[in-house]
């Protein structure tokens, strides 16, 4: 898949559909992993839209039955990241006789400016994911991979935006499972309804302050690409309590033509097998930057952590009111401070993460016959992208930590660990699980001496999960005294069943 010929051009449309690749002639020599696109800190580059390709067969070979594929969809708050094999080396999964994929999409303004107008509908990095899933069904059958055997997985953005593709009737029939980790569409930092306050300080800010959307993104197409990712975007709800990203996938006539909640509600979904978790120390990724912002976190700001989807007006009786609960039920009724981090890392996993992924999951089993498995991942082991990047090692399992545990990334120590050792063990249960799921839509289709469990799916009625840390084991109700308290408020304040 190759990027939009404009782009490539002197006259490029920052705002140009993805376009199927340019034909060639004899063999094309693919070893070679292309830029990410553009993005902040990284040798970036418009010309980015290309999707990589590993198959445990020869292709030319033909002499085996069509193998699962799984299609990675990589994370970065929207704004960084690409599918390249120094985060997301496939090996493992690969050993594990499955066609895996990985792919760029656009980021930040590039990917998801939206000025509710047809020159400029919005989601573009989500329309690059669809086409690149349009491409696996057309072509992954020259690689060796089923393409009625498909299984959509990503990580934080990328499961956001995995589980978003669900909504959407864009992608109907492109996909036929979907796993979730660390991300959901009804997260409050991976969707708004409208980017107009952050498009207005874009263009602002570049000078392209029209009224007509056409003059507006002639302006910008006339901006080098390599100047978007510096533009530093600031809004008053950015200023205090947790960031929200400036360009998310939003609301347009095509991709999402409704919110989130209220496909979820009226059962409008691409209804496949669904496996999806946390991992419960997911909040180590905002403690992390805790010293730069402790001024504007706690005292008067404390309301600042009242999820957003609760529509409570700031300063309100009503948001007062879930504020001083959540420091009762969090912090014991004392300010943050440093001394109570860990707390933080609770709350701010719950809000981020469970809460809305929960939600996901009981709206879901409304309509769909398909079965949904829920996973909690707390294993904190030595093959940590947490300690390499010099996260505070503090309690729980940090954001993102389960990727070295499915991906051979070449930051990590694997070859320090023997087979037998519990990270090792890990690694083979989870790519096994992951696999499996794959090839059958059952993580655990049967007892086996790596996996002497069955992992029973979720269900409102028996919400159970599985537990992985050292062994294996299943539970019901997830962090059920917090889950307790978001339920009550939820009821009380959206009539909702539940967080």
């Amino acid at each position: 898949m190759a990027c939009p010929r404009k782009e490539l051009e002197a006259e490029r449309d920052i705002c140009e559909a993805p376009q199927p690749p340019e034909p060639w002639s004899g063999i094309l020599n693919a070893e070679r992993e292309r830029a990410p696109c553009i993005q902040p800190r990284l040798n970036s580059s418009e010309d980015c839209l290309y999707l990589n390709v590993y198959t445990p067969v020869n292709p030319a070979a033909q002499s085996t039955s069509p193998k699962a594929v799984m299609v990675w969809v990589h994370g970065g708050s929207f704004t960084s990241g690409s599918g390249n094999s120094y985060m997301y080396g496939p090996d493992f999964l690969v050993a594990e006789d499955v066609v895996v994929v990985t792919m760029n999409y656009r980021l930040g303004v590039l990917g998801f400016l939206n000025l509710n107008d047809t020159v400029a509908p919005g989601n573009m990095g989500l329309r690059d994911q669809v086409a690149a899933l349009q491409w696996v069904k057309e072509n992954i059958a020259n690689f060796g991979g089923d393409p009625n055997k498909v299984t959509l997985f990503g990580e934080s953005a990328g499961s956001a935006s995995v589980n978003l593709i669900m909504l959407s009737p864009m992608a109907k029939g492109l996909f036929h499972r979907v796993i979730c980790q660390s991300g959901s569409a009804l997260a409050n930092w991976a969707f708004r309804k409208s980017l107009r306050g952050n498009v207005e300080v874009l263009i602002n800010s570049t000078g392209c302050n029209h009224y007509d959307p056409e003059k507006v993104v002639e302006c910008l197409n006339k901006i080098p690409a390599n100047e978007f990712p510096s533009m530093r975007l600031s809004t008053k709800e950015q200023e205090n309590g947790l960031s929200r990203l400036p360009f998310v996938p939003s609301m347009d006539a095509d991709f999402l033509p409704q919110e989130p909640l209220q496909i979820l509600k009226h059962g409008n979904f691409n209804q496949v097998p669904f496996m999806a978790g946390i991992n419960d120390g997911e909040g180590h990724l905002f403690a992390k930057a805790f010293p730069l912002r402790e001024r504007s976190w706690g005292g008067d700001n404390f309301e600042n952590f009242v999820p957003k989807d609760l529509n409570l007006p700031s300063g309100s009786a009503e948001s007062k009111q879930v504020a001083d609960g959540m420091k009762k039920l969090y912090f014991n009724g004392q300010e943050i401070n440093k001394n109570n981090l860990q707390d933080f890392i609770d709350m701010t996993t719950d809000t981020e993460f469970l809460i809305p992924l929960r939600k996901s999951l009981n709206l879901q089993a409304n309509y769909s016959k398909q079965p949904q498995y829920l996973y909690l991942m707390t294993f904190n082991g030595n093959i940590s992208l947490k300690r390499a990047v010099g996260v505070p090692d503090l309690k729980g399992v940090c954001h993102a930590e389960e990727l070295g545990y499915l991906w051979y990334i070449k930051l990590l120590p694997y070859q320090q660990y023997p087979q037998s050792s519990p990270e090792m063990e890990t690694v083979n249960r989870m790519v096994t699980m992951w696999t499996n799921f794959a090839k059958t839509g059952e993580p655990t289709p049967e007892e086996t001496e790596l996996l002497p469990i069955n992992w029973e799916p979720y269900t409102p009625s028996n919400p159970a999960y599985l537990i992985i840390d050292k062994e294996l084991r299943m539970d019901r109700n997830i962090m059920k005294n917090r889950m307790d308290f978001w339920d009550d408020i939820y009821k009380k304040y959206t009539h909702s069943a539940s967080a």
